[in-house]
């Protein structure tokens, strides 16, 4: 998934050094989605840049740390 949008594309020019040295292409993240069973469709959604091999108890502990501090915050 790659996400689309000017805080993305702010963030990806800034991590290259700026927009001179800017690839144009924005960085690869994983969508993480929490289906409860018995529900119809997903409940909550995030991305993350955390590598793929990340332990599903070390993303939900990250996943509870972000909505606590920070609910609306990106990048």
């Amino acid at each position: 998934m790659r996400p689309a949008g000017v805080v993305a594309r702010t963030h990806a020019m800034a991590q290259a050094g700026g927009s001179a040295t800017w690839d144009g292409v924005l960085p690869t993240v994983n969508l993480l989605s929490e289906w409860p069973t018995g529900q119809k469709t997903p409940t909550e959604y995030w991305l993350t840049s955390l590598p793929a091999d990340t332990s599903l108890r070390r993303l939900v502990r990250m996943v509870s740390a972000y909505d606590l501090s920070s609910p609306i915050a990106y990048g």
